[in-house]
């Protein structure tokens, strides 16, 4: 939601305010943060200001910070011009891929959405080769990074394009795995209609898929970076922050305005405590009934009986 200040302190044409509120933002995340997360805002800052200059040397010192053991490190930051006053979204962008590039590292081409591995690295000379789905050549450096991104190696599309065998592998012992990948290069969300059709019939047979479906469903329980939302369509959503189940079932908690809203999300949670083989959380419950309470005076005020006794009920439930 910060950023989206950013941008509009941005869009009136206030670049002093805007670079002063980032300068503090960063200040505040280099304090209580790592390194490595306040180099991740630094550069979604860096990006957004119409002069970063100011930040530079601060990304700068971030970037040494979290990659210190790169004895390297300071020929890339060179390489990228970060240093030297070139462009800033050239100088991150070539930074933050080039520092992961390596045999065997997978890619994806920013325009075509062709994936590609690198088979061979010489960064003294300069040069990576890459082998796609159609051929196997020889780029530089600087090139590479302008057309491709790096992507991780269950990408659906780095699956499906250059490793069949171990789409297929996925599809059959690792569906959450499979669904993970493809959220992944769909903006983290997608919805169940568009799943099937990215899987069947090319991938998995019409016939089996309803129960690949429940599969997912199953690893969707146990895993703190996936949940399901809405009913038409239905939404898969992967956070790549992973949440407990108390703060997973307190966002969906705080949306609930009824008595028997409040009732199905706990006895959920009650439910996926039990699945899960874990006491529930009692600081999680009290929070819960101090809510309540609130509740249950407020539907008072209003004159509320029958909905102050059935949230009364929800508390003696919990």
């Amino acid at each position: 939601p910060l950023l989206e200040v950013i941008d509009a302190v941005v869009a009136a044409e206030q670049g002093d305010l805007a670079a002063t509120m980032a300068w503090a933002w960063l200040s505040v995340m280099k304090e209580t943060h790592t390194a490595a997360e306040a180099l991740q805002l630094g550069r979604g800052l860096l990006l957004r200001l119409p002069d970063g200059d100011e930040l530079r040397e601060e990304i700068l010192s971030l970037y040494r910070q979290t990659h210190g053991d790169r004895q390297d490190l300071e020929a890339w930051i060179d390489r990228s011009g970060l240093q030297s006053g070139k462009s800033v979204r050239r100088a991150i962008n070539y930074l933050t891929n080039a520092l992961r590039l390596g045999v065997g590292v997978c890619l994806i081409h920013r325009a075509a959405d062709e994936a590609a591995e690198i088979t061979a690295f010489e960064a003294a000379a300069d040069s990576i080769t890459i082998r796609t789905p159609r051929r196997t050549e020889t780029r530089d450096i600087a090139r590479l990074v302008e057309e491709y991104e790096v992507a991780a190696e269950n990408d659906f599309r780095v699956l499906s394009q250059l490793w069949p065998d171990r789409l297929a592998a996925l599809i059959a012992h690792d569906p959450t795995a499979l669904a993970i990948g493809i959220l992944r290069c769909h903006g983290n969300r997608i919805d169940r209609d568009e799943l099937k059709l990215l899987l069947v019939p090319r991938h998995l047979p019409p016939e089996k898929w309803s129960d690949w479906w429940a599969k997912v469903r199953d690893g969707v329980k146990r895993s703190p970076h996936l949940r399901i939302e809405g009913r038409s369509p239905m939404c898969l959503i992967y956070n790549p922050v992973s949440r407990t189940l108390e703060e997973e079932e307190w966002a969906t908690f705080s949306k609930a305005t009824t008595p028997r809203e409040w009732l199905d999300v706990l006895e959920g949670y009650l439910r996926d405590t039990r699945q899960q083989k874990h006491e529930p959380d009692t600081a999680f419950l009290n929070r819960v009934q101090d809510v309540l309470v609130k509740q249950i005076e407020r539907f008072g005020k209003h004159q509320e009986p029958a909905y102050a006794f059935a949230t009364a009920l929800v508390i003696e439930r919990v």
